[in-house]
């Protein structure tokens, strides 16, 4: 765990951008899954919850609009975000909200991993509700831009401030936790390289990520980070590391890029 500014990169600014920060999709985090006795990611969940609450007090105006854009790993093709979602098909009927209202109907268990996570955060650390974008974790280059391009589109509304909540893992088979099992140098290589990009605001080290070798080594994220790094690109930022680790096998990686004039 380390704690880590980086200078800016020398770009053009997107105007209405608050902050992007990275936090894992890890269902563990929320205590009603992970018991009592998981202390294994007490420093993890202290991260996440600190980073977006300093995301959310940056400037002495609240951001205005919180985006969210995870991957669909877990949800059913007819899954809506409206109303409620619950942890249920995790264990624990613990129930989240991507806006901060119930809705009418019962809660939906068929929400994305990725999108339930957010919902946990969003309630822990006060933020506004959330304005989601799903991701197939399988999207081509092209789709990925048309993406980028929206989230683009959505950082440029003239009048607002705007912060994204990005939901992403890393690479398995980091130790023997991992799901599998499995410590594998290639696997760790990886993650070395993510986490670099990460602390460094780096979205063409991220958009060289090869699908292959993700896949390879279960990194769940790429597809979102390189949709994000679309979005951004271009703009200035000041980069700050949080948290870089991997308590149970997978690369959790906690990162804050703040847009700067």
């Amino acid at each position: 765990m380390c704690a880590l500014v980086r200078h800016w990169w020398p770009v053009s600014l997107v105007p209405v951008l608050n902050s992007v920060v990275f936090v894992p999709s890890a269902p563990v985090l929320v205590p009603e899954l992970a018991g009592p006795g998981a202390h294994d990611v007490d420093d993890v969940r202290a991260a996440v919850v600190d980073a977006l609450r300093a995301a959310n007090a940056t400037s002495d105006d609240r951001p205005s609009r919180w985006l969210v854009c995870g991957d669909s790993v877990g949800a059913q093709p007819d899954s809506r975000l409206d109303g409620a979602g619950t942890f249920r098909g995790f264990g624990a009927d613990r129930v989240v909200s991507l806006s901060g209202g119930g809705g009418d109907g019962p809660a939906n268990p068929d929400w994305p991993t990725s999108m339930l996570l957010a919902g946990w955060y969003r309630e822990a650390a006060g933020l506004s509700p959330l304005t989601p974008t799903v991701v197939d974790a399988e999207a081509s280059s092209d789709q990925i831009a048309q993406i980028g391009a929206s989230l683009r589109a959505e950082l440029r509304n003239p009048g607002e401030s705007v912060s994204v909540m990005v939901v992403a893992d890393g690479a398995t088979s980091l130790s023997a936790r991992a799901p599998g099992g499995g410590d594998e140098p290639l696997a760790h290589d990886l993650q070395g390289r993510i986490d670099a990009a990460l602390s460094d605001a780096d979205c063409a080290a991220l958009t060289a990520l090869s699908s292959t070798e993700c896949d390879r080594w279960g990194v769940g994220g790429r597809a979102v980070w390189q949709s994000v790094s679309a979005a951004v690109s271009g703009t200035r930022l000041t980069a700050q590391l949080h948290y870089a680790g991997a308590p149970l096998g997978v690369g959790y990686t906690i990162a804050t890029w703040t847009a700067v004039s």
